[in-house]
């Protein structure tokens, strides 16, 4: 998890909210069984499950235990407060004990997005130690309600306790946010987000657009890459955003939806496609991000509901009209770049216009002695001879370069014996500006 700091647009507020305190609540007072000022309606918690708290105290002599030991999330909710659109509000609270926990905001239901939630803390103590977590409301409502979500306490360290909570309002907002592949990395069968049905913010560089959503990314390579459902808030690719959405799972394809803000920061470069294989665009890990696959033969011109196949010997993959129809030719050789999607239970390359089909063309034969094959370069030294007056630039799978060279004589020699395993590419440009690329394979 990063932070991210931006400054919001209420500065009239300026510096009479930098340090003015929403609310506090030591939980010394308590009416009955209800402690002061929690206990609001949005409280889902039976009443047994709050309850006063003297065996431990961060300050004073009463704190306020929380029980829930079920892996679903139950609210403790303050009363009523009154809060202002695009404002935050900071909330630290003291806690020990055993289970997960982490704050929320009710906005009201008065054209907000409803319930928000930061992430959850796991705690596992009988230290008290303090946290800190920052909510933006995007409405203004006066009968909004803070929150404690909690799940899986444990009855080893008496489940829950919090003390000392403040709420405070703040002019500069220090967000957490979550990097897209914090949202994208699982090891789940299902491949399902670690995030999935939570509110989170995260922030990105947009690569493609419609009017149904977009794709962001914030770096190159697998588990970077997410797309964002969204028919309200206009963007465009190259957009750097921060953006708050919900994660979901829509059709096994992890997205963000229910987006609640969006701020565009600027203007900046799209991220370079990953060089990959057929095979690789039917995995997980390259989801939603920008790929691009080369000397890919068109193997199938009508698969199905408009889309078609492509191979480079590696394994089949499907190519998709979600932002461009393209009408290949069977037999064809192709590059073609593009986010991937995931529906219906298969994988697909999603080719943004027409400069993302390139038909793929072999230039001045004989271009290269290089076979597919290669021995291991660990069990011996292996050099590969490239026949060309080309100049040459060889890049790995991520698309580093790991040789250059600009070609005075006609033959190359690379010791490969260091490289491993693996596809690389050799790209070549000739005097004339004519290109060509090859795969060179390391086994």
């Amino acid at each position: 998890m990063k932070k991210f700091t931006f400054i919001l647009g209420l500065l009239f507020l300026a510096s009479s909210l930098n340090a003015q305190v929403l609310f506090q609540s030591s939980f010394e007072d308590w009416t009955g069984a209800l402690p002061d000022g929690w206990a609001g309606s949005t409280t889902n918690i039976g009443p047994t499950n709050y309850v006063k708290y003297t065996t431990s105290a961060q300050s004073g002599t009463s704190a306020c235990q929380l029980i829930n030991t079920t892996t679903s999330h139950k609210r403790f909710s303050s009363q009523n407060l009154a809060i202002v659109e695009g404002q935050s509000y900071k909330i630290n609270f003291w806690v020990r004990g055993q289970g997960e926990i982490r704050t929320g905001l009710n906005n009201g239901f008065i054209g907000g997005s409803g319930y928000q939630y930061g992430t959850y803390i796991t705690v596992n103590s009988t230290t008290w130690t303090e946290h800190e977590q920052t909510l933006t409301s995007d409405t203004t409502a006066s009968d909004a309600q803070f929150i404690f979500s909690l799940r899986s306490t444990n009855a080893t360290n008496d489940h829950l306790q919090i003390d000392n909570v403040t709420i405070s309002l703040t002019t500069a907002a220090e967000i957490d946010t979550l990097s897209i592949y914090d949202i994208q990395y699982t090891t789940a069968p299902t491949g399902d987000s670690p995030v999935k049905d939570q509110i989170v913010y995260t922030s990105g560089v947009v690569t493609a657009h419609n009017t149904t959503g977009f794709f962001i990314q914030d770096g190159e390579g697998p588990w970077n890459g997410l797309y964002i459902f969204n028919n309200t808030f206009t963007v465009s690719p190259g957009d750097s955003i921060l953006i708050k959405g919900n994660i979901t799972e829509y059709n096994n394809m992890t997205e963000m939806t229910q987006v609640s803000k969006l701020e565009i920061l600027g203007q900046t470069s799209i991220p370079a496609p990953s060089i990959i294989t057929t095979a690789q665009i039917n995995s997980e890990e390259y989801e939603s991000v920008l790929v691009k696959v080369l000397n890919a033969k068109c193997t199938n011109a009508s698969a199905a509901f408009g889309m078609w196949d492509i191979n480079d010997n590696s394994g089949v993959a499907k190519v998709d009209k979600f932002f461009y129809t393209y009408t290949p030719t069977l037999n064809v050789h192709y590059n073609i770049t593009g986010p991937t999607m995931y529906s219906f239970d298969e994988f697909r390359i999603e080719p943004r216009d027409a400069a993302d089909v390139e038909i793929f063309t072999s230039v001045e034969t004989p271009q290269t002695s290089v076979a597919e094959i290669y021995p291991n370069p660990a069990s011996e030294m292996v050099s590969v001879v490239l026949n060309t007056k080309n100049n040459i630039t060889v890049t790995n799978i991520l698309g580093q370069t790991v040789y250059t060279s600009v070609a005075p004589s006609s033959t190359h020699s690379i010791n490969v014996s260091t490289w491993q395993k693996g596809m690389y590419l050799v790209n070549m440009a000739s005097e004339s500006g004519t290109k060509s690329v090859y795969k060179l394979i390391i086994n």
